[in-house]
């Protein structure tokens, strides 16, 4: 596969990857908007504990052999096969593990209702060890679209649909509980027929090694990911409440669902498309480096808008009930740059196989997060939000430190990448908040203050991009413009072409 054809199929990775994601965001605000109005903060409190563990463990259900397979160039006979044992066999012993321990699990939380939950749950292990092979696969084989239908499907009619029946008919946590367990199952059979895969197990003790050696490696990178992610709210679920956690827990996820949107879409295609071209420094080197200044572009203007209109967005999403979340997604919006940019070099790190060093830096990173939220919670969850804040910049400064160093790229010149990006934002800040001001003053509502502030803003980007594209995308910018506008002219080719073939009037 030459470099051209694969920039070509990981642009169009990216983009189904990313309007997968795009689409089920809209769904999941949109649940969530419905939920926040049927349940309680101390139901998701209560759930939102529950998946800290759940979450966690899930790390330990696969080893990191699923990555493993996708970074393999050349899978050697019985590969799969051991990797889907390995995936299996952890998946039944954490399902049993859970349900052992979990009232000691409740009585750390000091929730004794969540025992019967975490049982309840923890069917989900031998679940998603039934899809994570099959995952791995298609994304090896760079099937997004498939991916992002299937994934799209899984959460409307395996978590939506149900998770919003049950909360109607006054079925409290329990309809996330169903929620979650609906879309667990859904994936596994829908993902088993998407990609049929061996499952005979032959050992071969090389084989094994190197599966053990990447996944040990990359599991011990998730775990200390998980810590940094969960830390936080595990810290305000014990210290500060199942009710604070509820509040926090909403605030957190307004703000990660955008990086989530892009982060996620990004890393997903740039992994499998950086480990095809591993020993080919400058094709490497150039990936990054777009990759870096094009988010920059896109995430650092987000989250200025973020942070200007949440009180808009918390009052429109959850309602006046909530609007204790607010200051916390003003602060956390802030890192939302950090949270999904630091992926780039995450991906980086796990094509060209330092995952060890990635991990050290992870577990730093998670330390950071549940360090600053315990001397933080006394302050309440606006002072955790801080800590978390500070963490992420601190993580992303050690992520672009490793990938400098796996691009041979100096330090200084990986922070020059994201030029373009702080002045664009910086240029944004004062006319955003001016817009806002205006529109309070005028005794708008939320919706229109929102509506009207993203619609200038928009419209006001568009023509500065079309007066002077150069100027403020850069040569990354105009490249992925260019790649872009080839990708939709080739579509338009194929489609005449086959219009023509099949006899039909264009």
């Amino acid at each position: 596969m030459t470099n051209t054809s694969l920039g070509e199929r990981t642009l169009r990775g990216i983009l189904w990857t990313f309007g997968g994601n795009a689409f089920r965001f809209v769904v999941q605000i949109g649940v969530l908007a419905a939920l926040a109005r049927l349940l309680n903060p101390s139901d998701f409190g209560l759930v939102g504990a529950a998946l800290i563990v759940i979450r966690f463990s899930d790390f330990f259900s696969e080893m990191g052999v699923g990555p493993a397979l996708v970074r393999k160039q050349d899978l050697q006979p019985g590969m799969v096969g051991q990797a889907f044992f390995i995936s299996t066999a952890l998946g039944l012993l954490l399902a049993i593990l859970l349900i052992l321990l979990a009232p000691w699990v409740s009585a750390f939380f000091r929730l004794p209702e969540l025992t019967s939950i975490l049982r309840v749950l923890a069917i989900v292990f031998p679940l998603r060890s039934l899809t994570v092979i099959a995952e791995s696969l298609l994304l090896r084989d760079f099937r997004f679209r498939k991916i992002a239908a299937l994934n799209t499907i899984c959460y409307v009619l395996g978590y939506g649909i149900p998770a919003l029946l049950l909360a109607f008919r006054g079925a409290g946590a329990w309809a996330l509980v169903v929620g979650q367990l609906t879309e667990t199952l859904l994936r596994a059979v829908l993902y088993t027929l998407a990609k049929r895969h061996s499952i005979r197990f032959v050992f071969d003790l090389d084989s094994l090694r190197e599966l053990l050696r990447f996944g040990g490696g990359f599991t011990m990178n998730r775990i200390a990911n998980h810590v940094a992610l969960q830390g936080d709210n595990a810290v305000v679920g014990r210290m500060l409440g199942a009710d604070a956690l509820g509040v926090y827990g909403r605030a957190y996820q307004i703000v990660v669902s955008p990086a989530t949107l892009v982060g996620q879409a990004i890393h997903r295609v740039l992994f499998p498309a950086l480990s095809k071209i591993v020993g080919e420094t400058d094709a490497l080197r150039q990936a990054y480096a777009r990759s870096i200044q094009l988010m920059t572009l896109l995430l650092l203007p987000s989250s200025v808008l973020l942070f200007q209109f949440s009180n808009e967005l918390v009052r429109i999403l959850l309602g006046d009930q909530w609007i204790q979340a607010i200051p916390v997604v003003r602060v956390l919006s802030l890192g939302l740059f950090f949270r999904a940019t630091a992926k780039i070099s995450v991906s980086l790190s796990k094509a060209v196989g330092t995952v060890y060093g990635l991990a050290w830096r992870q577990w730093i990173y998670a330390s950071l997060v549940v360090g600053g939220a315990v001397v933080a919670a006394p302050h309440g969850i606006r002072g955790v939000a801080y800590a978390v804040f500070g963490a992420l910049a601190a993580h992303y400064i050690l992520q672009l430190h490793l990938a400098a160093a796996n691009t041979g790229l100096r330090f200084w010149d990986v922070v020059r990448l994201h030029a373009r990006g702080i002045v664009w934002a910086l240029a944004l800040f004062p006319i955003s908040g001016a817009i806002r001001q205006v529109g309070l003053g005028l005794g708008w509502h939320e919706l229109a203050v929102l509506s009207v502030g993203v619609l200038v803003l928009g419209t006001g980007t568009l023509v500065v991009v079309s007066v002077w594209p150069r100027q403020l995308l850069g040569e990354s910018g105009m490249w992925f413009l260019g790649q872009l506008k080839l990708l939709l002219k080739g579509r338009s080719s194929g489609s005449e072409q086959d219009r023509k073939k099949n006899g039909a009037r264009p």
